[in-house]
């Protein structure tokens, strides 16, 4: 049994430090919206490093300002087909660049 999984985690604390640490030590663009507003819950720090936008707030923006810059929901936006209960991984090409998105 590695050492690693006899670690009990004192708190919420700590735990949500420890997702935090995860994620932001992924080279994965991780980034949360709401599915009806595009308001963001959360961006990982390589999605803020490649928007540029690495020390700026970014929970309450809307997705497609924050992440592409633009003042409306993106046109090739995953979301707009995807339904609450449904998980799915999808290319997008948004003319610049081709991202695999899941959703």
């Amino acid at each position: 049994m590695s050492k690693i999984s006899n670690v009990q985690l004192e708190n919420e604390t700590e735990k949500e430090w420890l997702l935090e640490s995860i994620l932001n030590n992924s080279n994965q663009m991780i980034q949360v919206s709401d599915l009806e507003t595009y308001s963001m819950i959360y961006a990982n720090q390589a999605a803020r490093i490649y928007t540029g936008h690495e020390n700026q707030p970014y929970v309450g923006e809307h997705c497609y300002k924050y992440m592409m810059g633009l003042d409306e929901q993106c046109p090739f936006c995953p979301m707009r087909q995807m339904k609450k209960s449904e998980c799915q991984e999808t290319e997008v090409d948004n003319g610049n660049e081709i991202y695999v998105v899941k959703t």
